[in-house]
C-alpha cells in the first residue's frame, strides 16, 4: 500500500504558511499576507468537479486500492500564454497531507479516464506546460491521492500554478519566503470508515489564500 503522511499541528501550520517549520514568522497571524482585493496578475480561469472515489486492482496483485480524484478544466484568458504547473495538496483532519499524482500507478490514471468516460482528460504529466489563449485550448486532467486508511470528516484542497500574483515575507530570522496566491477548497466528508466508498464529498465554500 502506498503512504500517505500524518503530520503534526506544526506542520500543517508550516504547510499553510508556505515556510520551513523553524522559520515561520513571529506574528504568523498578525503579519499573514492576504491576497490582493484587485490583483493586477494573471489568473488562469478553473472549474471542478467534487472529488470521488474509485477502487482499482494494482497489476500484478490479487487486491483493489482505492484512490480519490478531482476532475478539473483549466483555461486561459488571460491575454497571453501562460505556463501552467499545478501544484495540488490535500490535507485532512486526521492529518494527512498528500500531494496530488505522487507515486500514482498510470493504471489508476487509466481506470479514471474510463471511469468518467472523458476522452479529453489528459494525464496530470502531460498537462504540465505551456497554457494557449482561449476556450478551445482548454485543459481536462485530474488530481489523484490514495485514501488513507483510517476515517476522514474533513479535508481542504488547495490548488496552486493558477496566479501570477506572489507576496514576500520574512521569517523571524530576516529571510525572505516567496508566497503565492492558492485556491482553497474546503469538503465536509459525513459518514463513517466502515462505508467509506459511499462518503461523499461536500463542497464547504472556497476562497483564494496565500500560502
Amino acid at each position: 500500500m502506498m503512504p500517505t503522511y500524518r503530520t503534526s499541528c506544526a506542520a500543517v501550520l508550516a504547510f499553510l504558511a508556505g515556510v520551513c517549520l523553524g522559520s515561520l514568522p513571529q506574528t504568523a497571524s498578525a503579519g499573514y499576507p492576504e491576497p490582493e482585493i484587485v490583483t493586477t496578475a494573471w489568473e488562469l480561469d478553473f472549474s471542478f468537479q467534487k472529488p470521488d472515489i474509485i477502487a482499482v486492482r494494482m497489476p500484478g496483485e490479487d487486491r483493489t486500492q482505492l484512490f480519490w480524484y478531482m476532475v478539473y478544466t483549466v483555461s486561459n484568458k488571460t491575454g497571453e500564454d501562460q505556463m501552467f504547473i499545478p501544484n495540488i495538496w490535500m490535507l485532512t483532519d486526521g492529518g494527512d497531507l498528500m500531494q496530488a499524482n505522487q507515486n500514482v500507478p498510470p493504471v489508476v490514471f487509466r481506470e479514471i479516464k474510463a471511469e468518467t468516460k472523458n476522452v479529453l482528460l489528459e494525464s496530470p504529466a502531460k498537462v504540465v506546460g505551456r497554457l494557449l489563449q482561449g476556450p478551445d485550448n482548454a485543459r481536462d486532467s485530474v488530481a489523484i491521492w490514495p485514501v488513507p486508511d483510517h476515517d476522514v470528516n474533513f479535508a481542504n484542497v488547495f490548488i496552486g500554478g493558477l496566479s501570477g500574483e506572489t507576496h514576500e515575507i520574512k521569517d523571524a530570522q530576516g529571510k525572505d519566503h516567496l508566497m503565492k496566491k492558492t485556491l482553497m477548497i474546503d469538503y465536509q466528508l459525513p459518514g463513517d470508515q466502515v462505508h467509506i466508498r459511499n462518503k461523499k464529498f461536500l463542497n464547504r465554500g472556497s476562497r483564494w489564500i496565500v500560502r
